[in-house]
């Protein structure tokens, strides 16, 4: 009896501890696609004026045999506060894992500094349907990007030279004509 029982814990541990690396506590595989983190926050320096290009990472289960190696995804309207195109660009419609073998890909999002005032939130879902893997039980196929401005530090102001006072009676002026270290007696 003793052994029926580890023999369960043993296949009970396998079971559990058999899925992907995840950095939540959960114990059970639920997505074949995610992200790593429900929030990502991406300070913006706001003095730039080019775009800042930013990549949000996609994984995907390893040891499953895909179809296609594109994924598509949607921002959700209804949590995104940042506008396009003024604040952000995707830069790619779709995430391409390139090889069967690759688990990470990206979606980039283009950001415009200059046009960021506050912090927005663009809010991103994996689009994709898998016969083990519902809709109904998958818990990281979202993802809240928000774009915080941050003005750098203002540079260190050079140190002023003092400035001398141009006196034409200064005796210690070198650039004083008068001044030639001789001095003249009066012609009688």
């Amino acid at each position: 009896m003793k052994g029926k029982w580890m023999l369960g814990a043993v296949l009970i541990f396998i079971f559990l501890s058999g899925g992907c690396d995840k950095t939540d506590d959960s114990s059970f595989v639920t997505d074949v696609y995610w992200f790593r983190t429900a929030t990502q926050t991406v300070d913006v320096d706001t003095s730039l004026r080019v775009p800042v290009e930013q990549p949000i990472y996609v994984y995907r289960l390893g040891g499953v045999e895909y179809a296609v190696d594109t994924l598509a995804f949607e921002v959700l309207p209804e949590y995104t506060t940042a506008v396009d195109p003024d604040n952000y660009q995707l830069v790619n419609s779709i995430v391409r894992f390139v090889t069967a073998d690759t688990l990470r890909s990206e979606i980039v999002l283009k950001i415009y500094p200059e046009t960021l005032l506050k912090p927005d939130t663009v809010a991103l879902k994996l689009l994709y349907t898998h016969p083990a893997n519902t809709g109904n039980n998958r818990r990281h196929d979202r993802i809240r990007v928000i774009l915080n401005p941050v003005k750098p530090p203002e540079p260190d102001p050079e140190p002023e030279e003092p400035e001398q006072p141009d006196d034409p009676d200064n005796p210690d002026d070198p650039d004083n004509p008068d001044d030639s270290g001789t001095t003249e007696t009066p012609a009688e």
